[in-house]
């Protein structure tokens, strides 16, 4: 982490400390670099899921434009 980035004090629950500090320590990072790594892994997670619903939204699409063109025309993939 970078050294020009300005503290950000951040309260949670003892047992949860005491979680992240055990899983940083499992991982060799600090606390904060725990915390950090979380946040972009749970934002690429989203990342991911929103694109697997947009790509299941192209499958149904593509599903439907099959049988429309199938009852328009006869046409089949």
């Amino acid at each position: 982490m970078s050294r020009n980035i300005a503290p950000f004090g951040l309260r949670m629950p003892p047992e949860m400390k005491a979680q992240l500090e055990f899983d940083a320590h499992r991982n060799g990072r600090s606390l904060n670099a725990e915390i950090v790594q979380r946040l972009i892994s749970r934002d690429e997670v989203r990342r991911l899921q929103a694109i697997e619903e947009r790509l299941n939204k192209l499958d149904s699409m593509d599903e439907k434009l099959d049988t429309l063109l199938y009852r328009l025309f006869g046409y089949k993939k």
